[in-house]
């Protein structure tokens, strides 16, 4: 999800879009964002106006619970804000040739057909400023029917003569709440045994079946360099290759097996910092059968936990203010990129960093109405935490290195 800039970025990419379209029709024409009582005061002969008419919250998602994106299972977090915003495209020409704007409108409304979606990495790439990764949704561009009433109440508001235009939406964006969320420390024990239920299929399909991932120690992510075991079934092939994808990353990671067997297949996570961001990526395995065919696995999560390299424990004092805040500067490895979502968890409490705008090793976290104390200290990237349970002991504990003192 995004933050507040998400409105801007769409209508700058729509923007962009509709300035590809016409170029192709007709030379000289500017893509403008104007209301439309002002379009035709900018000096150009032939113009195209998208103009963000009325912006509504989608009923729908609205009503769905949603989690945040700080939270797992189990957490609580306050949901985003699911909007719809409706756009008028509108060719406008000086000396009034309709026949003109016949064609811009063409090949506008062409440009909008032939981009119907825009991903959550399209928006990051075009618009980092708005801080997307990945979108939950895709942003769907689509006519929308407006009646003759409809677009005659919208020009009188103006108080300008019709211009001939079509309507679009965008749905859904989706703007990240700045609330806190509330983010327990994980629990060490789950009854004697510490397992639940397992399921255990018995019909077998004769493709690769990846069904869990083992980090060391039982650990919930692996850390750089570190070796993950993935196990599952009709693991046995020729041409064996393991990719590893993530959502930042163009192409896939294939990293060298170590051991294999039909049920499991093992390697270690690349040690390179700056080709390997945080995060969950997801594993895949393709192999030859012994009829030739190749054959690929479904996908399963993988997690790759950052790394706090700074001191710890660390303490920090209190400002003497109005909120009581605390600054918290940390270093990790990998560094984090834009459009990654980073919190510091400071016991419960799940705090956003200040902005960067560029990778980044280095963050600095505000925390305001901090409590003096010792707390339990994680940093989370896109979902995966830095590590607080030590599990190699039978009975897990926490580290108590990881940890942030408010004096």
């Amino acid at each position: 999800m995004s933050n507040a800039r998400v409105i801007e970025a769409v209508t700058q990419i729509l923007k962009g879009i509709l300035q590809s379209g016409v170029d192709r029709v007709y030379d000289g024409v500017r893509a403008t964002t104007m209301p439309p009582d002002k379009a035709g005061d900018t000096g150009h002969e032939v113009q195209l106006n998208l103009f963000l008419y009325q912006t509504t919250v989608d009923s729908a998602w609205r009503n769905d619970p949603f989690p945040a994106n700080a939270t797992r299972r189990g957490e609580a977090g306050f949901p985003p804000l699911p909007l719809v915003l409706r756009y008028l495209v509108t060719p406008v020409v000086r000396d009034g040739d309709e026949i003109v704007a016949h064609r811009v409108l063409g090949g506008a409304l062409r440009a909008l057909h032939d981009h119907p979606v825009l991903s959550g990495a399209e928006l990051n790439r075009k618009a980092p400023y708005a801080r997307v990764a990945e979108e939950v949704e895709s942003v769907s561009v689509t006519p929308l029917p407006a009646g003759t009433d409809e677009l005659t109440n919208l020009w009188s508001a103006f108080q300008t003569p019709y211009r001939m235009s079509m309507a679009y939406e965008a749905r859904v964006v989706l703007i990240e709440s700045e609330r806190e969320s509330r983010a327990p420390v994980p629990v060490l024990r789950r009854g004697e045994d510490d397992r639940g239920p397992i399921a255990v299929p018995e019909v077998g399909t004769g493709f690769p079946t990846l069904d869990t991932v083992e980090a060391v120690h039982d650990q919930p992510a692996a850390l750089l360099g570190e070796p993950i075991i993935l196990r599952g079934t009709n693991l046995a092939g020729a041409d064996l290759e393991v990719s590893l994808s993530h959502p930042l990353l163009e192409t896939p990671v294939k990293p060298t097996i170590t051991e294999k067997s039909a049920t499991h297949l093992g390697f270690r996570v690349p040690a390179d910092a700056e080709r390997t961001p945080a995060g969950f990526w997801t594993a895949t395995v393709s192999l030859t059968s012994t009829e030739g065919d190749r054959l690929h696995s479904n996908a399963i999560p993988v997690g790759i936990g950052p790394r706090i390299t700074s001191r710890m424990p660390m303490r920090v004092h209190r400002r003497k203010d109005a909120e009581g805040s605390v600054e918290v500067a940390v270093t990790l490895e990998p560094a984090v990129r834009p459009g990654q979502r980073v919190f510091l968890l400071l016991g419960s409490r799940a705090v956003p960093p200040r902005a960067f705008s560029e990778a980044t090793g280095s963050l600095a976290f505000r925390v305001p109405f901090a409590e003096e104390g010792i707390h339990l200290t994680r940093i989370r990237v896109d979902g995966v935490d830095t590590r607080l349970v030590d599990r190699e002991p039978v009975i897990p504990v926490f580290d108590d290195t990881q940890r942030v003192i408010v004096l």
